[in-house]
C-alpha cells in the first residue's frame, strides 16, 4: 500500500499470470474456510486449522520471522 501506484500495476500486469494463478489459489482456499466454518464439521475445520499452522511453521523456519 505504501508503494507507488503506477509502478505496483506495472509489476502486476507483467506477472499477470502468475498473480491470477495465486488470486485464485487464494479465493479457493477462503471458500474452503468458509464452507467450513458454516459447516458443523468441527473435526474437519480443526484438521484444516492444523494444516494451515503446520504450513505457517514450514514457512517460518524457511523464511524467518
Amino acid at each position: 500500500a505504501g508503494s507507488d501506484p503506477v509502478m505496483m500495476a506495472d509489476i502486476l500486469h507483467s506477472n499477470r499470470a502468475a498473480v491470477l494463478e495465486h488470486i485464485d489459489r487464494l479465493r479457493e482456499q477462503l471458500d474452503l474456510m468458509a464452507s467450513l466454518v458454516a459447516g458443523d464439521d468441527s473435526a474437519a475445520l480443526q484438521a484444516e486449522l492444523a494444516r494451515i499452522q503446520t504450513q505457517r511453521q514450514a514457512f517460518l523456519d524457511q523464511y524467518g520471522s
